[in-house]
């Protein structure tokens, strides 16, 4: 049976492969030139430069382009698109779901096009703002905030401070986090690209103890109040010249977020929506689709909707008609998740808003012809492709049936891998210096001050802040480095002052210590099936992937890899 792969995740790994330019001076024949091919399709240089990148970005900056390396990641790259052909062999690239995923993946490669050549192309960074942002690098910040999901809100809380009441009493309303709570909404110390990018921004340009906003950040909305900001009081033109290309970078990001954002708000503000009709459709999305628990159900539903509406305008955004026929097929092609969370007018008509904005950026992108260029529908077919190839894999997994007695056997024959670790929960705060990690190791020691306060005093780990101090059970083999020096707590002790390479002073006070354990084969079922499912499936893989290759003639030209200039970032 055909299961659909998550079309999201697979997009992101995609967008990351393929995103990178090749500017390294390569000529357009030079970038499509093949290194593998199998049937019509083909592995090109820039696709296999692309892939390099991205595996030498995922394993940490460390996949030296020596032979073996490139020969690796030409095999590993060609074997996904012989998997793919595989999938075209058996027929999956005619199924519905899949034509469905391909559709999918297309409109998210045109509504990035759209961002980047309507906003971020469009942007311009300058000095003024790279030497703000270095301003900034040099800044920290102590804020607290009160937070809202819409702006309205957002009014109404800063209309009762200014009516006296006070960030501490409406933080117990607002937050169910303990430590904002219980603190007046204080989120600590925080400095450049440690928050929200318009949070900071607000924090940056607010006047002491004084309160902005409501500021739209990509949760919501926040009420600011800055107590404390404080700038590096010498700061050198050497000291700005030596991290300025890298900060140009990061500043451009930051625009281009902003700018995104403003361009999403502008279009909400100024879409306006044809009230009479909302009420129509939200009545038939209310009981055709809302109340409808079948995915495929709903999703006809949608489409006899569409044909339903046809030729009605629901909204106009600076004149020009959204018809609703196309906003209710960009529902039919959003997630399910995005379906899921319409549950009352105001979420529909929300969505609404959100699906026309998404129609405008694809016909934005399709009436200009020359953006959808060759190279870039050859990037939106290698991702269909490899689309194919989660398909295939997916259904190869599924098709894995693995016999309980093996599992039994398994089991028994290696119960040294199915033992349960060392386990520890832990209050953990985290200090800026030596001196205030004693006075935070003596209070826990002597257990007289409450740890939440502790917390608010000393820490300046934000995760902590959060969940007052716990870490949650965790297994002796997450904790990396710190494992030697924390293994030997018991429950009540409090660790020696750990010292952490970026100058942060870690207190640990031991809350539960389970020893470990081996686990029974219950416990360890299902593990076992999996180990043994991958085992198989990796076996079955490699021989599909030999078998195809003889049968398409697969070419593979390793002697082309080695002289590739990969150039790498």
């Amino acid at each position: 049976m055909l299961v659909k792969t998550n079309h999201i995740v697979l997009f992101l790994y995609l967008l990351i492969v393929l995103q990178f330019s090749c500017s390294n001076g390569k000529t357009e024949a030079k970038k499509n030139e093949v290194l593998a091919e199998i049937n019509n399709l083909s592995l090109t240089v820039e696709q296999y430069q692309n892939a390099y990148e991205y595996w030498y970005r995922k394993t940490g900056y460390v996949l030296e382009p020596n032979s073996t390396n490139r020969l690796s990641v030409l095999e590993n790259e060609f074997n996904k698109l012989v998997l793919a052909q595989v999938a075209i062999d058996r027929g999956y690239n005619q199924l519905d779901d899949v034509k469905f995923e391909e559709q999918l993946i297309e409109r998210q490669f045109i509504i990035d096009l759209f961002q980047k050549e309507f906003i971020e192309n469009k942007m311009v960074v300058s000095e003024k703002d790279i030497r703000e942002a270095f301003i900034m690098v040099n800044t920290r910040f102590n804020a607290s905030h009160l937070f809202a999901k819409n702006y309205e809100d957002a009014i109404e809380l800063k209309n009762r401070l200014q009516k006296g009441e006070t960030f501490e009493s409406l933080a117990k309303e607002v937050f169910k986090t303990p430590y904002l709570a219980n603190n007046g909404g204080d989120v600590g110390d925080f400095g450049f690209d440690e928050m929200d990018i318009a949070f900071e921004l607000a924090a940056y340009g607010a006047k002491l103890d004084s309160v902005v906003g409501p500021v739209k950040t990509a949760q919501g909305y926040s009420l600011i109040k800055v107590s404390s900001r404080y700038t590096k009081p010498i700061i050198t033109e050497n000291e700005y010249n030596t991290v300025k290309s890298n900060l140009e970078v990061i500043t451009r990001r930051r625009l281009s977020e902003l700018a995104k954002r403003s361009f999403t708000e502008n279009f909400s503000n100024k879409f306006v929506i044809n009230a009479d009709l909302l009420n129509q459709l939200w009545s038939s999305v209310n009981k055709n689709i809302v109340s409808n628990r079948e995915e495929n159900g709903k999703r006809q539903s949608i489409i006899q909707l569409a044909n339903q509406y046809k030729d009605n305008v629901i909204g106009t955004f600076n004149n020009k008609p959204f018809m609703a026929d196309q906003i209710l097929m960009e529902l039919y092609f959003s997630p399910n998740t995005t379906i899921d969370r319409i549950n009352d007018i105001n979420s529909f008509k929300n969505m609404i808003a959100g699906l026309s904005l998404r129609v405008y950026q694809i016909q934005k992108v399709e009436s200009a012809e020359l953006l959808i260029t060759e190279d870039i529908q050859e990037r939106i077919n290698y991702s269909k492709l490899m689309n194919l190839n989660e398909v295939l894999i997916t259904n190869l997994e599924n098709e894995i049936t693995i016999p309980e007695y093996d599992c039994f056997d398994y089991y028994n024959n290696n119960k040294s891998f199915f033992e349960k670790p060392l386990e520890f929960d832990f209050i953990k705060i985290v200090t800026e210096s030596k001196e205030k990690a004693q006075i935070v190791r003596d209070e826990l020691i002597k257990g007289t001050m409450n740890v939440g306060s502790l917390i608010s005093k000393y820490s300046i780990d934000k995760e902590s802040m959060l969940n007052d101090g716990r870490t949650g059970l965790l297994p002796i083999n997450e904790l990396g480095t710190m494992a030697l020096k924390l293994n030997k707590l018991k429950i009540g002790q409090v660790s020696e002052i750990i010292i952490r390479e970026d100058n942060e002073f870690h207190v640990y006070k031991c809350l539960v210590r389970n020893e470990p354990r081996m686990l029974s084969y219950e416990e360890s079922r299902k593990t076992v099936e999996n180990m043994l499912k991958k085992q198989n499936l990796e076996i079955k893989k490699a021989k599909i992937i030999s078998d195809a290759k003889k049968m398409h003639r697969a070419k593979i030209y390793n002697e082309k890899v080695q002289t590739i200039d990969l150039k790498l970032n």
